[in-house]
């Protein structure tokens, strides 16, 4: 199985099973999953087959040096700098506000988001992901968990455009906020992990998928 499609899987099957999404569509649970994924039985046979790539780990932390900001509008510009740290590189703050056209307004959106953090990286790493207004929260999570655990995997994290309120697993809360740039930086048991540029009390934390979803509402993110 391709390294990406295992890691979506797994991630599906580590993160949703941490949280009771309740929805009267249905959200996929990890029982489902399971049978979802027998139900298909083995891939038609092909004339050649790649070698198997290594299982991603169950849990991954990202390393880096996670910076608080400096003003109320830098939000975006400090967690694109926190990302970079995870791939070794020490992005100016001021240059990357400068290339996501952020003003005293903040970054409009995941989009300028994106393009000024891979101008700056130098080449297309990322990529923006809108919210369908349409889906629930729990459709919302169940397509934001395991693409994070995907950028994670990749060794690069995410960038997550986020409003409102939210509650980590340590019972702690965080905002309220009208728009939010955070750097999502590992996966674990416990959830997904954090670095949050507006509280240095609080700069790292782990949130559930659903609790996530949340908080991104109708904003989006960056993978």
């Amino acid at each position: 199985m391709p390294r990406k499609v295992y890691a979506v899987f797994i991630g599906l099957l580590l993160i949703l099973s941490g949280s009771v999404l309740k929805d009267t569509t249905g959200p996929p649970t990890p029982t489902t999953l399971v049978q979802a994924a027998s139900a298909q039985g083995p891939p038609a046979a092909a004339p050649a087959v790649p070698a198997a790539a290594p299982a991603p780990p169950s849990e991954k932390v990202l390393p880096g040096n996670y910076n608080p900001q400096s003003n109320d509008y830098d939000c975006g510009p400090t967690a694109g700098h926190n990302l970079a740290t995870t791939m070794g590189h020490d992005l100016s703050v001021d240059a990357l506000h400068a290339l996501m056209n952020t003003t005293t307004d903040g970054t409009f959106s995941v989009h300028e988001f994106t393009a000024g953090l891979d101008k700056a990286l130098g080449g297309p790493v990322y990529a923006p992901h809108d919210v369908d207004k349409n889906d629930t929260v729990a459709q919302t999570a169940a397509k934001l968990g395991p693409d994070l655990v995907t950028a994670v995997v990749n060794d690069h994290g995410a960038g997550v455009n986020v409003k409102g309120e939210w509650t980590d697993t340590n019972g702690d809360t965080h905002g309220p906020y009208k728009g939010h740039y955070i750097a999502v930086i590992g996966y674990t048991r416990n959830g997904i992990e954090i670095a949050d540029s507006a509280d240095p009390a609080h700069t790292r934390y782990s949130v559930t998928i659903l609790e996530l979803a949340k908080a991104v509402g109708d904003k989006g993110w960056s993978s």
